[in-house]
């Protein structure tokens, strides 16, 4: 049984950690809590839900579409919702990303219906069997997907001129526009790849519960920020090891307490965190001078 909640912890894990990473690039090179990411995170399983169920495309072409998809609806949110805000107040900008969230909310529930739809039952359930204990192709898929995504991640980051624009935006962005970088296609590029990443998770999700709804993305994207927050924010490979530390205290707790105080054993991480090491497990607390 133990085995089974740490595989299920993983695979949880890994999809906090999708989330939890797209969560904090956005931070890294905007500054800015994307709170609407719960709502591109719930488009892009209701895109590979549709092409799944309706256009019956299989797996793999319906997972690469959704991100590609979800990707061109986070760079229509940047322009539409945040990219006019810019240079507003900073909390001119939440209203604006807490409106966007529940404009995209409603829009999913208009086109989709309030009723969760189901996914296709057989998409990725062969299992495998190691030893003495068995898991699905689903929860390979998940944990593949997210160790995949942060190796790759970690390499544009820390070794492309990419990465290099991004970091130096993290720093400071005037002084990365002085020096030649397109401060605005760099934040274009990282809602896409916030988005797809985003996508990427909810496909998961929602093979693996195999269903998808309207709000589905309320819970994963706050337990996506405890991630950030707890990986110290701006981290990538501190977003993924929280998120797999995150899905192991929900699990274990789920199943050896009570799995009605799921979402609770979250926060209580969060509240002690925030007490004893306020910078995150993997972060360094940073002070400005006024």
């Amino acid at each position: 049984m133990l085995l089974d909640q740490i595989i299920n912890g993983l695979t949880v894990g890994s999809v906090y950690t999708l989330v939890g990473v797209g969560y904090t690039l956005i931070y890294g090179v905007l500054g800015l809590i994307n709170f609407a990411h719960g709502a591109i995170y719930t488009a892009g399983a209701y895109f590979a839900f549709t092409l799944l169920a309706t256009w019956n495309t299989g797996f793999t072409l319906a997972f690469l579409l959704a991100m590609v998809l979800t990707a061109i609806l986070g760079m229509v949110v940047e322009k539409v919702a945040y990219y006019p805000l810019r240079h507003a107040r900073l909390d001119c900008q939440v209203i604006s990303v807490f409106g966007t969230a529940i404009v995209l909310e409603n829009v999913i529930m208009l086109v989709w219906g309030s009723k969760p739809r189901p996914f296709p039952a057989d998409i990725l359930a062969s299992t495998v069997r190691v030893g003495s204990f068995t898991f699905s192709m689903i929860q390979l898929a998940m944990f593949a997907t997210a160790l995949g995504t942060m190796v790759i991640l970690y390499l544009l980051v820390y070794r492309t001129k990419v990465g290099i624009a991004m970091r130096a935006c993290s720093m400071d962005n005037e002084t990365a526009n002085l020096m030649g970088v397109d401060i605005e296609r760099l934040r274009l590029g990282t809602f896409a790849l916030s988005a797809a990443l985003a996508a990427s998770a909810g496909t998961l999700i929602g093979i693996y519960y195999r269903m998808v709804s309207f709000n589905m993305g309320l819970s994963v994207v706050i337990k996506a920020f405890v991630v950030a927050i707890t990986g110290g924010i701006g981290n990538i490979v501190g977003a993924f090891f929280s998120g797999l530390v995150l899905g192991q205290i929900e699990s274990l707790g789920a199943a050896y307490v009570s799995s009605g105080y799921r979402d609770a054993f979250v926060y209580v991480v969060l509240i002690l965190l925030l007490l004893f090491k306020p910078g995150g497990l993997f972060g360094k607390l940073t002070q400005e001078k006024v």
